[in-house]
């Protein structure tokens, strides 16, 4: 299996999940990954992302259909 081939096997899985301490366990490790990843990060990069992350914490953010309509506009070549 490919590494999107796992992550959808491993989705359908969770999906079928009833055991609370199973889905608490994966909580705990999707944390445990955004703090290693965290701590990896510069100073600069950490300070980039939160400097992007403002404008959809203040809900400025465009629909995917607004952002392909923007984006043909200002590409068209890209879009024939």
């Amino acid at each position: 299996m490919n590494i999107e081939e796992e992550k959808l096997d491993l989705t359908k899985w969770l999906m079928e999940v009833e055991d609370d301490q199973v889905i608490r366990q994966f909580r705990t490790l999707q944390k445990s990954n955004v703090e290693v990843v965290a701590k990896e990060l510069s100073k600069e990069e950490r300070a980039a992302i939160e400097e992007v992350l403002k404008p959809i914490e203040r809900g400025k953010t465009l629909l995917h259909d607004e952002v392909k309509r923007l984006s043909a506009e200002k590409y068209p070549h890209l879009f024939q």
